[in-house]
């Protein structure tokens, strides 16, 4: 298995890297917004392959095209250049935390605020409880 360092010398790690952040931005924005594909299609003035090429990491796009689609989100295409060592240095230590955020687990204490309403389907409880979960991230 490559190094991260050399990972991130490749191409294709760049590609599907620029690919991911792009496809969460129009994923976020799609949440956010409460769009379906061809909604955010007509917004954008493309069509709903287009949206889902980029939703399925498919998407080869003009640095035009990039900006455009960016603004449209209303996001900054923000592009910084910096030193691979200090990049590859920063991801690797991103992933030793999450690697050990994941083998911990957490306890989350939460009020409850609920309500019956009599229908079988929607069952409540009435009142205030606190509930503990006690919940460990899969890799």
């Amino acid at each position: 298995m490559k190094e991260f360092k050399e990972l991130a010398k490749t191409h294709e790690y760049w590609l599907e890297k620029i690919q991911n952040d792009f496809f969460r931005l129009a994923a976020d924005y799609m949440d956010k917004y409460d769009l379906n594909q061809t909604e955010l299609a007509e917004k954008l003035g493309v069509s709903k392959g287009y949206i889902s090429q980029i939703l399925n990491g498919n998407s080869n796009f003009s640095i035009k095209k990039l900006v455009d689609i960016s603004l449209a989100l209303e996001a900054a295409p923000n592009l910084e250049f910096e030193d691979i060592s200090v990049y590859a240095k920063q991801e690797e230590a991103k992933q030793k935390f999450s690697q050990s955020f994941r083998s911990t687990p957490i306890t989350i204490k939460a009020p409850i605020n609920a309500y019956y309403n009599g229908e079988a389907s929607d069952v409540y409880y009435r009142g205030r409880a606190t509930m503990t979960v006690n919940y460990k991230m899969s890799a």
